[in-house]
């Protein structure tokens, strides 16, 4: 009876032994795979900001990749390990930067295992504010892109920050109906070529004035009336000080327009001189509002801060693009075509991290 008990002790021994290698082998992994894991994110993290600044050179890549290993260095990681190419995707827009590096093991090498690889990848692009990519778009996620009581005829896509809410409407879309919340049609004819619910969120720029206007622009003062003019926006455009009301005005040239208290669109209110050379863009700090019967309106009408209102209108057409915090066009029946060309005159202001 002793020798058994002996024996068996032996054997437990064995077995506590055993399983304590287990054990402490799996610690030792888990301790390797952690630190391997916060190198992942360093780099990654690291590379994303390298990809926004490096972007703003473009399209000088040597300039671009110069900026991008000056940030990787000052971060702690190896410039050399760097890789970037632009243009990328065929966009001379966008760039790719990679990042490899090996994480040395410790306690992981008693398995054979001496380095963990790290691969990070970033894509950015240089360009206008993704909102303008869109024929209305409202970035407020507190108040519902809304459609109710109306027909909207839109050539191009629709994107809402919040709910996308559509009452006793008929909506047909060319492109596509996103929200970041959901696309809540009811009593509604709906036609659209995708409706995408919970879409991520894309942020509407502010740029103060001053990051718009340059000396050459002609400087207006106080509340203005244009009425039955032309207005030459080639040198840039034209800032306004103050209110605008605009009605039967003629833009010659290719710029934009910006006030920075309220927009009052009336009647035929802009129309380009030469559509396939001119192209405008009214920015307002304030609101925008369309009245009138019949209104007709050409260029992109961007209110960051406000809402763009069709309130008491009929039969209003736009060309061009309706781009606000708020978008409001219920018991309207609107036509929104979006215009490529009127984007351009737009300024090259902002990067941001793509596919």
């Amino acid at each position: 009876m002793p020798r058994r008990i002996a024996r068996q002790t032996g054997q437990t021994t064995v077995l506590l032994v055993a399983m304590m290698v287990v054990v402490m082998a799996g610690g030792a992994l888990a301790i390797d795979v952690g630190s391997a894991y916060v190198l992942k994110e360093k780099c990654n993290f690291v590379l994303e900001a390298a990809a926004l600044a490096a972007a703003t050179q473009l399209p000088d890549t040597s300039a671009a990749l110069a900026l991008a290993q000056q940030m990787v260095e000052i971060n702690g990681l190896e410039p050399s390990r760097l890789g970037l190419e632009s243009p990328y995707d065929g966009d001379p827009r966008k760039l790719c930067l990679t990042y490899t590096d090996q994480q040395p093991t410790y306690f992981a090498r008693t398995l054979g295992i001496d380095l963990f690889p790290i691969a990070s990848r970033v894509v950015a692009v240089y360009g206008r504010p993704l909102a303008l990519d869109y024929a209305i778009f409202s970035s407020s996620e507190f108040e519902y892109l809304d459609f109710g009581g109306a027909t909207i005829n839109v050539t191009g896509s629709v994107h809402g920050n919040e709910n996308v809410r559509i009452r006793g409407a008929t909506v047909n879309v060319s492109g596509a109906i996103q929200a970041q919340g959901v696309v809540d049609i009811r009593g509604s004819t709906v036609n659209a070529s995708i409706i995408q619910d919970r879409v991520g969120r894309i942020d509407l720029p502010e740029h103060y004035y001053e990051q718009l206007v340059t000396e050459d622009w002609v400087q207006q003062y106080g509340n203005q009336n244009w009425s039955n003019i032309t207005i030459d926006v080639s040198n840039g455009g034209v800032i306004v000080h103050g209110d605008l009301h605009v009605a039967g005005v003629t833009i010659v040239g290719s710029g934009m327009i910006v006030v920075t208290g309220n927009v009052h669109m009336a009647g035929t209110a802009l129309t380009l001189a030469r559509p396939e050379d001119d192209a405008v863009a009214v920015y307002s700090l304030g609101n925008i509002r369309f009245t009138g019967t019949s209104v007709t309106s050409d260029g992109i009408f961007y209110a960051p801060n406000g809402t763009i209102d069709c309130h008491g209108v009929k039969d209003a057409t736009i060309n061009g693009a309706v781009i606000a915090d708020l978008v409001d066009f219920n018991g309207v029946d609107i036509t929104v075509n979006h215009n490529p060309d009127n984007v351009m005159v737009f300024p090259v202001l902002s990067a941001r991290l793509t596919r």
